[in-house]
């Protein structure tokens, strides 16, 4: 199988934290993104041109995808409980706050000439403004609580994930 499942026994282990655990998934993904590139942009190529070492980028885009799957695994199984409620919570009330911030608050007359029109709002602008930054103030606290849970909590991952697999 192309891509298999990490096994970690008998390879040395460490612990991190979940928000290196995040920096360390960012940067995978971020050599997925690039890996990616170079075997699709350079795969096929005039002869005789210089291009980079495809076969490499592969093997590297590989290998990053399978500890990306392995690393995915354990924030999944870390955030289990009030944290994981915690980041759905955090998520729907950004989409909430992004929605009722382009919610149209607009009274009074609109259009010119004949085309005229009497509009009212039935959530006025101030309300407007005072949930949002309720959900806001909110948004921000519940930020606060999912960042202290990732900096205190702990996984073990293979010590050689600390070093990303290079193209």
């Amino acid at each position: 199988m192309l891509i298999e499942r990490v096994h970690v026994e008998g390879m040395e282990t460490v612990q991190i934290n979940l928000a290196q655990l995040m920096k360390i998934i960012a940067r995978l993904q971020g050599i997925i993104s690039k890996t990616k590139f170079v075997v699709s942009s350079h795969n096929s190529e005039a002869e005789g041109t210089d291009r980079p070492d495809v076969r490499n980028a592969f093997k590297c885009h590989i290998e990053a995808v399978c500890r990306l799957v392995f690393l995915k695994q354990k924030l999944d199984e870390a955030n289990k409980g009030p944290q994981r409620e915690r980041i759905y919570l955090l998520s729907e009330m950004k989409g909430l706050k992004s929605w009722f911030e382009d919610i149209c608050t607009t009274n009074g007359i609109t259009g010119s000439g004949t085309y005229q029109n009497r509009t009212i709002a039935e959530i006025k602008i101030e309300e407007k403004q005072s949930t949002c930054k309720e959900l806001e103030d909110s948004i921000y606290s519940l930020q606060d609580e999912v960042d202290a849970f990732n900096a205190v909590t702990q996984v073990e991952i293979p010590l050689e994930f600390l070093t990303p697999p290079a193209p």
